[in-house]
């Protein structure tokens, strides 16, 4: 726990100081931890020592790593450079272009990874080693309030900037690193289920289901698995692992028996053989971190079981998390990494307080109502939804397509039956159909409650599912878990409004709220993907503020049909598509419009006479007594 902490501490607070000292203060501390852990006077002082220079250690070490991610980071964008090295990642689809991660092998970036964007028309096949001519560009992207930090997300899967292409130079010789190797079998194994199941509808969720891969399932689906809360069967996680565990140990057990018994036990064998298995199925799937969880669970168990020794479930998780963040500190900033223990570890607890003295159905919904509660507040913290409808959703979905469907799925695509394949995804979309229909219930959304607000929902589930019988426990504790929902909404007076400015390369995006009403400012750069643009930009922003109408648009252009609805699957209302009007007095607010060709100025006066300009600021004469307290200037990128 004090390695643990010591890697979320410096993820938090990191000190910026010279690599040299840090490795120095690791190496120091360590060496201090072993020769005070090797004598035999204990005290109290001398625990207390033992546990701080262990904080310290992985503190030090931490900063280190952090330090040497952000070293590797380009600073400054390079027009032109030759780069030699390998996709490292399956590529992705986008509109006409691919993107894959490329890891440099020689050169003055050796050792760093790039995301390549390139032509789709360009082959570039894993596991061959390629001199091709790229500009680089920094990773500095904008990150809106309540949307995804995708900057974040690349530092934290070592993604040194992004690299676009411009030609192949030269085809060099095969590569024979790790993550090439394994990369290209991931992509054989893609292409191979994309042709034999190219028709069938739930061909994506297959591919990901065996492999990880999750590029091919289309919107519509992703959805349909964030309402009916399922999504977490589509990442490889500690259902698939414990799966090829349990058939490899299954047949090891079975070939072991051909052979003589030796001075090694039989189970012991058979467990680190089902370990193997794993970790190769781990590998080729991604390695993500709900697969490393699972992973390093099953390796520390085996470590122990070998020696004979027994802890505890929680204790072991413990030791897999500490484990988890000394191989990849950066794991620790991943909503993942919480989600997935946080999640195993109210399992284990459950389990140890309360299935020794329930029958088997109170306890199957203690465990039901714990996994739920404790999923709650880290969901609206990080997403600011719930799918309701989850409980009645993983009741079919987790033993029908993890426990049935998938384990069969892995047989076929090993042993390539494609009969077998073909039988499963249409069996998959029989299964599905009742998801998609509960999936139709939109998830409860609120405000982002803050940290404190977690921490003390959390607080109160602790003494709630406390095995101790205490004088009203339970009443205690499931209030201060309800604080969870005592968020008030924002509130503006009358005659005052607040300006929200989005940052977007696609469209100019800004949003007038007064006491009542919620006014977009919209102007589009480019035609494609407008809805994409705007669910990565405003909905989360609108999703994380709870709210939950857009009463008028002010657009220099034509607003798509499709927008009611595309707002109503967010579960946003658009009353009306555009504000015709050019002056206009809202909440006490004074609104005026001026539209010149594509041209768009916004003049918005509260009542304390104190004026915003929002526009593209073009063919604008000013008057020199003009006074804006605010100017937001959505020009063209």
């Amino acid at each position: 726990m004090c390695l643990g902490l010591g890697v979320i501490t410096a993820l938090l607070w990191h000190i910026i100081i010279a690599n040299s000292i840090l490795i120095l203060s690791t190496l120091c501390s360590i060496t201090l931890f072993i020769w005070l852990k090797s004598r035999k006077r204990k005290s109290l002082l001398h625990e207390a020592i033992l546990y701080l220079l262990l904080f310290c250690s992985s503190y030090s070490y931490t900063t280190w790593r952090v330090n040497a991610t952000n070293d590797h980071l380009i600073t400054e964008a390079i027009p032109q450079i030759e780069l030699t090295g390998y996709i490292a990642t399956p590529p992705v689809k986008l509109t006409s272009i691919n993107k894959s991660e490329f890891t440099i092998t020689s050169g003055s970036f050796t050792g760093s990874t790039f995301l390549l964007y390139y032509p789709e028309s360009q082959i570039m096949r894993p596991g061959i080693n390629y001199n091709i001519t790229t500009s680089l560009v920094p990773i500095n992207i904008s990150h809106n309030a309540g949307a995804f930090d995708y900057q974040q997300y690349l530092v934290n899967n070592h993604i040194s900037g992004f690299a676009y292409f411009k030609k192949i130079n030269a085809t060099l010789d095969k590569s024979y690193a790790l993550s090439a190797l394994i990369t290209s079998i991931r992509v054989d194994i893609i292409n191979y289920l994309a042709t034999t199941l190219a028709t069938k509808e739930y061909m994506g969720l297959i591919v990901a289901l065996i492999c990880g891969y999750q590029s091919l399932i289309p919107d519509a689906q992703w959805q349909v698995f964030k309402n009916s809360g399922i999504i977490h069967l589509i990442s490889i996680s500690g259902l698939h692992i414990t799966l090829v565990a349990t058939l490899a140990t299954l047949i090891a057990g079975y070939g072991l028996r051909y052979f003589p018994s030796n001075r090694i036990p039989r189970q012991i064998i058979m467990l680190w053989i089902g370990l193997t298995a794993t970790l190769i199925y781990s590998l080729v799937a991604g390695f993500s971190i709900p697969t490393q969880r699972t992973f390093y669970l099953l390796l520390v168990s085996a470590y122990l079981s070998s020696l004979r020794i027994y802890i505890p479930l929680l204790q072991k998780l413990s030791i897999t998390a500490c484990v988890v963040l000394l191989v990849d500190p950066l794991a620790g900033l991943s909503s993942s990494f919480w989600l997935s223990f946080s999640l195993v570890a109210a399992i284990f607890a459950i389990s140890g307080a309360y299935q020794k003295y329930q029958s088997k159905l109170q306890f199957w919904l203690t465990m039901q109502l714990a996994i739920i509660l404790v999923s709650l507040p880290l969901s609206l913290y990080l997403f600011y939804t719930y799918p309701v409808i989850s409980p009645l959703a993983n009741l079919w979905a987790v033993p029908i397509i993890g426990t049935l469907i998938t384990p069969i799925l892995l047989i076929a695509a090993l042993l390539h039956f494609k009969w077998l394949l073909l039988l499963l995804a249409e069996l998959l979309r029989l299964a599905m159909y009742p998801v998609t229909k509960l999936a139709v219930l939109l998830p409860y959304s609120q405000a982002a409650p803050n940290m404190a607000t977690v921490l003390l929902s959390y607080t109160g589930l602790f003494i709630l599912f406390m095995p101790k019988s205490i004088p009203y426990k339970n009443i205690f504790g499931l209030g201060l878990f309800c604080c969870l929902f005592a968020i008030p909404n924002k509130y503006i007076s009358y005659g005052h409004m607040e300006i929200t400015a989005f940052a977007s390369s696609k469209s100019g995006l800004s949003l007038i709220s007064t006491h009542d009403r919620h006014i977009l400012v919209y102007v589009p750069y480019e035609t494609k993907n407008q809805e994409k643009n705007l669910e990565n930009t405003l909905i989360p922003y609108l999703h994380a503020q709870h709210i939950s109408k857009i009463d008028s648009i002010i657009t220099n252009g034509n607003i798509e049909s499709s927008f009611s609805r595309f707002f109503a699957n967010n579960q946003i209302e658009l009353k009306n598509h555009s504000y015709e009007g050019s002056s206009n007095i809202i909440d006490g607010i004074s609104i005026n419009v001026d539209r010149n060709n594509q041209n768009l100025e916004i003049e918005a006066k509260d009542i304390n006479n104190q004026t915003t300009y929002i526009g593209n600021g073009y063919n604008r004469q000013v008057n020199q007594t003009t006074h804006w307290k605010t100017v937001v200037i959505m020009a063209y990128p």
